[in-house]
């Protein structure tokens, strides 16, 4: 008795120092981008909630396996009942597959391809109850053509029938069942699809979760499989996909930008047949980030950007100075703005002028000031300033230009920093004179890229 007890502390003390080198292991390793409906955020609940309700085994064995599918982004928190019933079944036939290294499959979806030649089939169902189970189960037909079928899931039995077949927690029988939680958010609908070689595909698609899967409950690509199939977007609950359609009419998109799916929305906007009256609506968006999705557009006329230099996120703002069309006016304006990003982006625009430089120059951040010598337009005249400048980083910036004078690079080789030095002798325009200057330098790094300099120009003279 003694014995047995010793065993099972030793086994359970073996089991928590298992979980406890996953955690360590794991520790920031695991981003839920992906999982946006996941429960838990931190690496420690994730380990704890699939250890415990996905890993059928007693020690855990498969749980480093289930964490590196996480890891990847190919299963969710909500998915344990599939996890969990597939890895009980790998292990109930493991010794009957060709393949029993578990680490050795790279997906749910392939265990569940390998065992399933070794899993009984469920009992037949007879056609009076199927009858009767799809008239209670409720479904609603928004589309019927002879290669697709759209319908719209009114309750849990309906997606469980109509998903049968398929790895969607939405159809899982039992408690493991998702629909409800799903549904409560907004509504689902279920493509039925025969494709060109006369497959019959089934696809989810959960408009509020941007979810568009397969049977395999991976993602499919929504955008590509509306312009195969426009069809898709006939009837009135649908109309939205529209905008994934290249043809996609002004009419289309005035309706799209009013979705409540915020990817609809930011599809509309990006569309190529947005009018400047769409972006004109669109910046008056209650959303800071459609907005600035809005003032990115091609379309966006220097009316736009004055208005969106104006918006109370500084993301929109950002987003207003990078546009092509931005004026010199715009520039001026966005280098007095209050976030120094803005300020730093507006002096790196292409329409910078000298005068924007020399603004910028002076002004309190360092890597603004660095970002306005790196503008193409600067002068030789601002390398000069820049050179002065009391912060490194704005020296290295400065004697990196391509415009930087064999006058500016002599007087870098004599900076106290190391770095504005090992910078001058690396600048295109160095002559022999700065090399042979460099390699008496007493930093290491500057002497080695001054024979690097030195090896090369021997190279382009040889040749």
């Amino acid at each position: 008795m003694l014995r047995f007890k010793q065993f099972i502390l030793e086994f359970y003390t073996l089991l928590e120092n298992r979980i406890d080198f996953l955690k360590q292991n794991f520790e920031g390793k695991l981003n839920t981008e992906h999982d946006p409906y996941g429960v838990h955020k931190t690496t420690n609940d994730i380990v704890d909630h699939f250890s415990t309700n996905a890993d059928p085994t007693k020690n855990k064995a498969h749980t480093q396996w289930i964490l590196k599918q996480y890891q990847q982004g190919r299963i969710r928190q909500e998915d344990h009942p599939r996890i969990k019933e597939t890895l009980s079944n790998f292990e109930q036939h493991k010794n009957k597959l060709a393949n029993r290294d578990i680490n050795s499959y790279k997906s749910l979806s392939e265990i569940e391809n390998a065992v399933a030649p070794h899993i009984g089939s469920e009992e037949p169902i007879s056609k009076r109850q199927e009858t009767r189970q799809i008239k209670d189960e409720g479904s609603e037909v928004l589309h019927s053509s002879p290669n697709l079928t759209v319908r719209k899931l009114l309750t849990k039995e309906a997606a469980c029938h109509y998903g049968k077949g398929t790895k969607w927690c939405t159809a899982a029988r039992g408690d493991s069942n998702m629909f409800d939680h799903y549904n409560s958010q907004g509504p689902m609908y279920i493509i039925h699809h025969k494709d060109e070689s006369g497959n019959e595909r089934k696809f989810q698609y959960h408009p509020t979760s941007k979810q568009f899967m397969n049977e395999k409950d991976e993602r499919e690509n929504l955008t590509d499989f509306v312009r195969k199939y426009p069809e898709i977007s006939t009837h009135p609950d649908l109309q939205h996909l529209k905008v994934y359609d290249p043809n996609a009419t002004s009419e289309d998109i005035t309706k799209a930008l009013s979705h409540k799916d915020f990817a609809v929305k930011r599809a509309a906007i990006q569309h190529s047949n947005v009018t400047p009256e769409h972006i004109t609506k669109a910046l008056s968006d209650e959303n800071p980030d459609f907005r600035g999705s809005a003032i990115q557009h091609p379309k966006a006329t220097p009316e736009h950007i004055t208005k969106a230099l104006d918006d109370e996120f500084s993301e929109v703002r950002k987003a207003a100075i990078r546009h092509p069309s931005a004026t010199p006016e715009h520039i001026t304006k966005a280098l007095s703005d209050e976030d120094h990003y803005v300020r730093k982006i507006a002096i790196l625009h292409p329409n910078a002028t000298p005068e924007h430089i020399t603004k910028a120059l002076s002004d309190v951040a360092p890597f603004v000031r660095a970002a306005a010598v790196q503008n193409p337009n600067a002068t030789p005249e601002h390398i000069t300033k820049a050179l002065d400048d009391k912060r490194d980083e704005v020296r290295v910036a400065a004697i990196q230009h391509s415009k930087a004078t064999p006058e500016h690079i002599t007087k870098a080789l004599d900076d106290k920093s190391d770095e504005v030095r090992e910078a001058a002798i690396l600048n295109q325009n160095a002559t022999p004179e700065h090399i042979t200057k460099a390699l008496s330098d007493r930093d290491y790094a500057v002497r080695e890229a001054a024979y690097r300099r030195k090896k090369l120009k021997m190279k382009m003279l040889e040749k």
